[in-house]
Parts: structure tokens; sequence; C-alpha cells
């Protein structure tokens, strides 16, 4: 294992093999999306993951069975990736640097629209979620399945909160 990656930033705290995990962020949110992957026929099925970080729901995809699995992000974890899969012994194909506007043309690049569109803390990273859940509706096919998880703030005094910087969470 090439622990100089393990050690390094994680956004999710992948489980590794030997029962260690990844140093991630711990969020909860993963649960939830692996609650919805759970009751969902994945089996024999075309999935593409919008914003995939380090590639633990496509691994999930791939352990159920999924015939392709696609996961972009507009970041570039091909090294956490590539130790993802290997570690776990699962294939899909992963495309870092997709800007989201892009992704509609790219998913229709690699072929027909998708049985299961999965959009798992994402929402709440882009400035216009509708577009994104647009953007999804546009990659899965007629009768297919979008799965989305996402965070939100109960709080009136707030309307919208961004990260101008890009160099955190809010």
């Amino acid at each position: 294992m090439d622990e100089k990656i393990l050690n390094g930033f994680w956004y999710y705290s992948v489980e590794l093999p030997d029962g260690r995990f990844t140093p991630g962020k711990n969020f909860n949110n993963i649960a939830l999306t692996r609650n919805l992957l759970k009751a969902a026929k994945v089996e024999g099925n075309r999935c593409f993951d919008f914003g995939t970080m380090e590639a633990l729901v496509p691994t999930l995809l791939a352990k159920r069975g999924a015939r392709q699995v696609v996961a972009v992000d507009r970041l570039d974890f091909s090294d956490k990736v590539e130790l993802v899969k290997s570690l776990h012994g699962v294939q899909f194909e992963y495309y870092g640097k997709i800007l989201l506007d892009n992704t509609v043309a790219f998913g229709r690049s690699i072929g027909d629209r998708f049985d299961i569109v999965v959009l798992s803390g994402i929402l709440y990273h882009v400035y216009s979620p509708f577009h994104l859940l647009g953007y999804a509706r546009s990659l899965v096919r007629p009768g297919g399945l979008v799965i989305i998880e996402t965070a939100a703030i109960l709080d009136q005094s707030y309307s919208m909160q961004y990260n101008f910087q890009s160099d955190g969470y809010v």
C-alpha cells in the first residue's frame, strides 16, 4: 500500500481491506447513500456518479455488480482512486478534471443514458443546484433512477452559503 497517499487529504473515510480507514472527514451522509444504494437494483445496470472524490460510491456500485460505472469529478484524485480500485479489486471508469458544465456532453460521449445516476454530497457544493438536477436528468434513461443525497441548513437567516475561495468546506 502507498502509505503517502493513504495519509494525505481524503474527503471520505474509505474502508480498506485490512480494517483501517483513510483519514477522511467522516461525513455521516455516506451512510444514507449506502442505504439508498442497497434499495436499488444495481446489478447489470449502467451507473454514473457525479463528484466522486475518491470513488467511494463507484466502488460500492462495482461491488454490487453494476455492468458499467462511470465516475467524474472536477478535481483529479487519480492516485487515490487507483489505490482504492486496487485494494478493493474493482474496476470502473474514472475521469478527473471534468467541469460540471461539460458533464452531460462528456457522459453522452461514453454512450447511451445511464440506468442510475448518483448525486451524493454534491448539491451543496454548486452555485445552481437546479442546473445539477437538470444535468442528472439529462443523463438518466427514461424510467431510470437518480439517487440524491445532500445536506441542508435549517436556519432562516441563511439563504445560500458559498466558499468563494474553494479552499475549505462550509
